[in-house]
């Protein structure tokens, strides 16, 4: 088991970048209206789409398993914590938005990180990468590189109302899903 805090601080540290924000803010905007939606960034990293999002007039929070994300941002918009067990409320969002981190689970950790997305907000905007890592010539850092009827499947598992997913590039699948709202005290387990 990785120590996800500590490998993705040093990263973070040593200037690890975003993943592909514009390709995947294009697809947001294509497909919706979203000034004065809630967003929540998962695996939002020390900020970039924090302060974009915030700078388009959206409510945003963000969430990263690195300390050093955190650190970085040193705002109150940003918290630590894992993607398998959301801080959040149920329908707290209007959006999750999930660029390049998928990935970086180990495929046991797909499912509930999606389940979880779907639990705090009936949306899903994603980039998943396809490939291993190419950053600096580190291995391991996608822990599930798999194909995208893998991913497809798993997306529909959690968000049942609708799902498309676009191939982008020859490494990049673009995500746009949606689950139907859950009442509360009726949420699916």
């Amino acid at each position: 088991m990785i120590d996800a805090d500590a490998l993705y601080s040093k990263l973070y540290a040593e200037g690890y970048p975003p993943g592909p924000t514009g390709m995947l803010l294009e697809f947001l905007q294509a497909r919706t209206a979203y000034e004065g939606s809630r967003i929540l960034d998962a695996g939002c990293g020390p900020g970039v789409m924090v302060k974009r999002f915030q700078y388009m007039k959206c409510r945003v929070a963000g969430i990263d398993i690195a300390s050093e994300a955190v650190r970085q941002w040193a705002g109150p918009e940003i918290i630590q914590g894992s993607l398998t067990q959301l801080p959040y409320a149920d329908n707290s969002f209007d959006y999750v938005w999930c660029c390049d981190v998928l990935e970086h689970l180990a495929p046991d950790e797909v499912p509930v990180a999606l389940a979880e997305m779907a639990r705090v907000a009936p949306r899903l905007i994603a980039s998943i990468c396809t490939r291993e890592s190419g950053w600096k010539g580190m291995k391991g850092l996608h822990r599930t590189v798999q194909g995208d009827g893998w991913w497809f499947q798993r997306i529909l598992d959690a968000y049942d109302e609708s799902a498309e997913m676009v191939r982008e590039h020859k490494h990049w699948i673009l995500v746009d899903a949606t689950t139907a709202t859950k009442e509360a005290g009726n949420v699916r387990p």
